[in-house]
């Protein structure tokens, strides 16, 4: 019973595991297809920004005027949302000491530019160009992220904003395709910047204790390899996290329960088979040789008897 048990169990653990590695491999190609996008989503905008930081610092050196400065950044705004960028309001900055902004939004008086994160984080980080943590815009209900640079006065700074949208449809269309049950995008705060379910959009899994993606984001705080496996709820789920730049991970969910239970049943199932057979064997060898010992008894004693009648003839 040990013996073909241990190869049932052998068998078992290979299908289990050809299993897990077809569900990983969905998740990494799922993760991997939205990381790319993303990727090649946010260096749109950060040519954009480049292309209009350089050219923003010639104007600075030749002495053009704030007026000269701001029609530059409304022709750019123009072009960019017409033609190449969609996504995004406009590029505005703060320049020569002056809120300048390429959509024409006209800020409160309450409004101080210097105090604003995208002006803080951007003129702290050398020049380069600062993707700044996203946030859910309130109007919109959309999660927007700044893309900003300093100019070389080393005090004024250019930025555009852009809706992560089409990141969103992404991990949307993965689930669509089947690839995962659940698919979602979180920055370096574990805030999600995109979800296959909408709802989640803008929470922040560091106060999500107790609750399922609460559980996931532990896991993969913990997990030594880029997937992992948990069950919750009386289901069990292969999640497989991928890394993005900043900080940021894209992490595909997979419902296993389903596909791992036939193998499951078919392992019981299987012990059981071989239980009962080699009981049947046993019980039919047990019982081939009880009539073998009878009849062994009854040589001997049929032996003797000959024996006595030779000895008396």
């Amino acid at each position: 019973i040990s013996f073909f048990v241990g190869i049932v169990l052998l068998y078992y653990n290979m299908l289990y595991n050809q299993t897990r590695d077809s569900i990983i491999k969905n998740g990494q190609s799922a993760a991997i297809q939205s990381k790319n996008y993303l990727r090649e989503y946010l260096s749109t905008s950060i040519d954009a920004i480049k292309l209009t930081a350089y050219t923003i610092d010639g104007m600075l050196q030749n002495n053009k005027t704030n007026p000269e400065i701001l029609d530059y950044l409304v022709g750019q705004s123009t072009a960019i949302t017409s033609t190449v960028f969609e996504n995004t309001t406009g590029i505005y900055g703060y320049i020569n000491g002056e809120y300048l902004d390429g959509a024409m939004w006209i800020p409160d008086d309450d409004y101080v530019p210097t105090e604003r994160p995208w002006y803080i984080q951007t003129i702290a980080n050398n020049g380069n160009v600062t993707l700044i943590d996203p946030y859910l815009d309130a109007q919109t209900d959309k999660i927007t992220m700044t893309i900003s640079k300093r100019l070389s006065d080393n005090k004024s700074v250019v930025a555009m904003d852009i809706v992560l949208d089409q990141v969103q449809n992404i991990t949307e269309e993965s689930v669509r395709l089947g690839e995962s049950d659940y698919e979602f995008i979180l920055d370096s705060r574990n805030m999600v910047v995109a979800h296959s379910e909408k709802s989640e959009i803008g929470k922040n899994y560091n106060d999500e204790k107790d609750n399922f993606w609460g559980m996931i984001l532990e896991n993969a705080k913990n997990a030594d390899n880029d997937f992992f496996e948990f069950d919750y709820d009386g289901a069990q789920y292969v999640v497989y996290s991928e890394k993005i730049e900043n900080d940021w991970r894209c992490l595909t969910v997979k419902n296993a329960t389903e596909i791992f239970n036939p193998l499951k049943i078919l392992l019981i199932i299987t012990i059981a088979i071989v239980v009962i057979i080699v009981l049947i064997l046993s019980y039919i060898l047990n019982k081939s040789n009880q009539r073998y010992s009878v009849a062994k008894e009854l040589n001997d004693q049929l032996s003797s008897l000959s024996n006595i009648y030779l000895s008396v003839y």
